[in-house]
């Protein structure tokens, strides 16, 4: 088991099974592209790096999901392959975390305990994707500045989530905000501010523009309290903020719809 408080050192862990998606499911860029090497991470953590088919399952997993948007959104695809590093870091934190392991395909029960899902609303304490927003105020995104999400130590309900790169999206609106910022209790990113890029459409899926706020990737892990909060530059109401992403969790902590 290997204890890491130092970001890079975890992506290092995680660029050889990166590196393997990359040569496996789609050779489009040279690993060293693919390779995001900023992420937005509490420290303190524990990993456990994968096994070879561990390594095979996430990296199908994760091929067959960037195929899907290459074909509707190959920005978002992009965004994806951009991301795989933190995608195989957050995974190895959930195996470090609960001394599980992934199983044949980690979207099935295949014997082992640990699965991987795109990320859903109610990962991130919401009850849906819908936001509004009021020019010069600030939005939560996950969590309050009062009231920050935090997941869940318990046994059998465990999980790491990691929202990708530009991992903010909306369809046919475009990004309602112009400057994010990301708080953990151990740790406060400075805002970024992405400026009219989040008006600019990044793609089109099925005659509908896409719109994303440009961030690095999230990791969010059990026990550790983020707040992700953004400055609104227009007044919207009830829009889609969809955020884009893995769960890793155990099988037990989704047990019924």
């Amino acid at each position: 088991m290997v204890d890491i408080n130092d970001v890079n050192e975890l992506l290092d862990l995680a660029k050889e099974p990166a590196r393997a998606v990359v040569g496996r499911a789609y050779s489009v860029e040279a690993a060293g592209d693919v390779i995001q090497t900023f992420v937005h991470i509490a420290g303190g953590i524990t990993a456990e790096p994968l096994s070879g088919s561990e390594t095979e399952a996430l990296a199908a997993t994760i091929g067959n999901i960037i195929d899907k948007y290459q074909e509707s959104n190959p920005s978002i695809a992009k965004n994806w392959k951009k991301s795989v590093a933190a995608l195989f870091a957050a995974a190895m934190i959930e195996k470090g975390i609960t001394g599980g392991s992934f199983g044949e395909t980690v979207a099935e029960e295949k014997p082992a305990n640990l699965m991987a899902t795109e990320i859903r609303y109610s990962d991130l304490g919401k009850t849906s994707w819908s936001v509004s927003t009021t020019a010069g105020s600030v939005v939560d995104l996950i969590g309050t500045p009062t009231s920050k999400l935090i997941l869940s130590q318990t046994s059998g309900e465990r999980k790491v989530v990691c929202i990708i790169k530009d991992g903010f999206v909306t369809i046919d609106t475009p990004i309602p905000f112009d400057e994010l910022q990301v708080q953990y209790d151990s740790a406060t990113y400075l805002p970024y501010a992405f400026g009219i890029e989040g008006k600019i459409p990044v793609g089109q899926s099925e005659n509908k523009l896409n719109y994303a706020a440009r961030v690095a990737p999230i990791i969010i892990q059990p026990g550790i309290g983020i707040y992700v909060g953004a400055l609104a530059d227009e007044t919207v109401t009830n829009i889609n903020v969809y955020a884009l992403g893995m769960t890793f969790y155990e099988k037990t902590a989704f047990s019924s719809l």
